[in-house]
């Protein structure tokens, strides 16, 4: 892999390539990994708007107007312009898509994939080997045997288990996965990638019938070319649909755009805390929820616990998936805190060895834990169910132009997410479900948050 910055490149400079790939993220990265072998003979560019390094003025051209639903506005949160894209940031976890998510449901207006799970899932385990995942499948490799027993007594018609696990790095299992220094180690062939590099736009033939390159902003606003028949636009389902519809100037409405689809039935991941469990039962709900280690053909993996509406309930209800887990706000009296305290040499030792010496027992379960593969216990502040749900089709949450430009002159996003009553619905009868269950099973009950 040969790294440039744009600024090295002469005004006007046009670079050939038979692929361009615009975008260093999880998805651009993984192209570029897999194509790395062909590199001598089938010439590869990438184009990445960051660099190698945090840059806040890099990641102010990702700003964004949201007029529906409430969104995170700080995009450095959830975006990054940077070698490896927002993977380095992220907690890494995953799951794969379930049967339901493929399907025909009637009373998800807009649902159903052209593909089936079966002609996807051969793909599973060759995407967790560039993941570093664990697992490749929520039912293969073990992962199911670690769901705890209280949960397999659960009515298999309302409710089921939930497995997520985590991508990590081979080399530095203590870490998440990030995705660009792992490209800078294994160095991706003869591939060419070009840092505070901004594509402004798709370009097309005279008939728009064919891609011809993209044009490309350094940071000091000078512009360069790269030609290429075959253009990836792996930059984020924002960036995708904003850098398509920038790119009008062939084609009024923007490249790809004829049915005006493009866009449209954004589905982001609404979430949020929907129950609290009381102090009193914070330790007894960790025990339950608590993560457990998997030993899996590619090592040992951490996975998260949780719960997911049953298929037959949501066809019985109406109702979109939709999954739970236990979060927790770890405590500053919290015993292992102090022990990182005390090894950084931070604040008072003899403090910090007064708060180990109390939660000497929280210590000792935990070290115990962790040699039988689960996560220790902490001294929480909080612990709250957390719930994902999916989002129904719609075509009018979408992503469009803003008439405000960023400091390259290209037009911002303007976001209208929508989240319909099928959502909240949803939500509400799963926070109930888990209730009535864990309740049934003499379980640690949280309490209904009032304003979900």
């Amino acid at each position: 892999m040969h790294i440039i910055d744009s600024g090295e490149l002469l005004p006007g400079a046009v670079l050939e390539a038979d692929l361009c790939i615009v975008g260093t993220g999880p998805a651009g990265l993984t192209i570029a990994r897999e194509l790395a072998g062909l590199s001598r003979r089938f010439r590869i560019v990438m184009l990445e708007s960051g660099g190698l390094h945090p840059d806040p003025w890099a990641d102010a051209l990702g700003g964004i107007e949201s007029v529906g639903a409430p969104r995170v506005m700080d995009q450095t949160l959830v975006r990054n312009r940077i070698l490896g894209g927002t993977s380095s940031t992220w907690s890494g976890r995953a799951a794969v898509f379930d049967d339901t998510d493929f399907a025909r449901r009637d009373w998800v207006p807009g649902s159903g994939w052209p593909i089936a799970r079966d002609e996807v899932a051969r793909f599973f385990a060759r995407s967790a080997d560039h993941l570093g995942l664990g697992v490749d499948d929520n039912t293969a490799r073990g992962a199911t045997a670690v769901v705890p027993a209280a949960f397999r007594a659960l009515d298999a018609d309302r409710l089921r288990g939930y497995v997520w696990s985590y991508s990590r790095d081979a080399s530095d299992r203590s870490d998440f996965m990030r995705f660009g220094p792992r490209a800078v180690a294994e160095g991706l062939g003869d591939i060419r990638v070009v840092t505070h590099a901004t594509v402004t736009t798709v370009q097309t033939d005279a008939a728009a019938s064919a891609i011809t390159g993209v044009e490309v902003s350094d940071r000091a606003g000078g512009r360069f070319r790269v030609v290429a028949p075959m253009v990836v636009l792996s930059a984020g389902a924002i960036e995708n649909a904003r850098l398509l519809l920038a790119s009008d100037q062939v084609v009024p409405g923007g490249v790809g755009n004829r049915n005006d689809l493009v866009g449209r039935y954004l589905m982001d991941h609404p979430r949020g805390p929907v129950a609290h469990f009381q102090p009193g039962d914070h330790l007894a709900a960790q025990r339950l929820f608590r993560g457990r280690r998997l030993d899996v053909g590619r090592g040992r993996a951490t996975a998260t616990i949780g719960l997911a509406l049953s298929p037959e309930l949501q066809r019985r209800e109406g109702l979109l998936n939709c999954a739970a887990w236990a979060a927790r706000t770890v405590s500053d009296a919290d015993p292992f805190v102090a022990l990182g305290a005390l090894a950084r040499r931070d604040g008072s030792p003899v403090g910090r060895a007064k708060q180990v010496l109390r939660g000497a027992g929280l210590l000792a379960e935990g070290a115990l834990g962790v040699i039988g593969g689960r996560s220790p216990l902490r001294r929480v502040d909080e612990l709250t169910l957390e719930c994902m749900v999916e989002q129904r089709p719609d075509r009018d949450s979408r992503i469009m132009l803003a008439d405000s430009r960023d400091a390259l002159g290209v037009r911002r996003s303007r976001i209208d997410w929508r989240i319909s009553e099928q959502e909240a619905l949803t939500v509400q009868r799963m926070r109930e479900t888990v209730v009535a269950e864990l309740g049934r099973l003499g379980l640690p009950v949280p309490r209904l948050s009032a304003d979900v």
